[in-house]
């Protein structure tokens, strides 16, 4: 018997700051690819059979399985945080049933808009998100009114050429990290990137160049200043560190969650 919820409302006590969208997520290894292509529909399955990559594959399977997760536990009213680390023996329980199966998460716009999930032909009442950087992947579900941006990345290093390229207008050079250690800097060039992209997500139909989303970052890491507004940040050491603006007349929250040399950024949008 299909459980599939008729509507996706997030549980009372989800993201107690703002109850708008939640993100998952989950480190899985290569050794469970099989039980989660298990509870991909036809549909998917065709498109997971044309991903050659093996690492690809395994992502895009992951954060869909995971997506279906989050849309049938958020039903059930599993989360009280903005971010849920799930493990697999979580997922493994659930995985491979009916319900998996019924579930598809595919791209709209005849498979090039943004994804959402399915059952049938009818498109599920839920905003999601997907984002996926091995060994990760993300899925971030919220009512459908609410647009929703998740982007998860390595802190990685960035080329003097690759920060002033895409950061050299929001002051993120050298001088401005020269009180910082090379981690720190890796570590809120990623935040800046991540935010970024997240922000692109937050707008799936146009075409926004990652050059012409400003951010400047004054004295880090206790302040962010985006255009026109100063932006408290709480801040600790792994998890937890929550941003929020205003742009024109629409509220932003940004949740960060940093784990195992990973950020990952949660951006809601009213």
């Amino acid at each position: 018997m299909s459980m599939l919820p008729d509507t996706f409302s997030l549980p009372t006590g989800m993201h107690r700051r703002d109850s708008r969208g939640a993100a998952l997520l989950l480190s899985l290894p290569l050794a469970h690819a099989g039980e989660v292509v298990d509870s991909l529909g036809a549909r998917e399955l065709a498109v997971f059979a044309s991903l050659r990559h093996p690492v690809r594959r395994m992502e895009w399977a992951a954060s869909r399985v995971l997506a279906k997760f989050a849309y049938l536990q958020g039903y059930r009213g599993a989360w009280v945080e903005p971010w849920h680390d799930v493990t697999w023996a979580e997922l493994r329980a659930l995985v491979g049933s009916p319900d998996y199966r019924a579930i598809e998460v595919l791209r709209t716009e005849n498979g090039t808009g943004p994804p959402a999930l399915f059952h049938g032909n009818a498109v599920l009442p839920c905003s999601l998100s997907l984002s996926h950087k091995w060994p990760c992947v993300s899925a971030a579900l919220g009512p459908p009114d609410n647009a929703l941006g998740v982007d998860i990345e390595l802190i990685a290093g960035f080329s003097n050429a690759l920060c002033e390229y895409y950061f050299g207008e929001d002051k993120l050079n050298a001088q401005c990290f020269q009180n910082y250690s090379q981690h720190s800097r890796n570590t809120l060039l990623t935040i800046a990137w991540s935010i970024k992209e997240s922000y692109v997500k937050l707008h799936p139909t146009g075409n926004i160049d990652m050059r012409d989303i400003k951010l400047t970052f004054e004295e880090l890491p206790d302040r962010i200043l985006l255009p026109n507004r100063n932006c408290p940040i709480i801040t600790k050491e792994s998890i937890g560190v929550t941003l929020t603006w205003k742009q024109h007349t629409t509220r932003r929250t940004a949740h960060l969650i940093a784990t195992r040399q990973m950020i990952g950024v949660l951006l809601v949008s009213a």
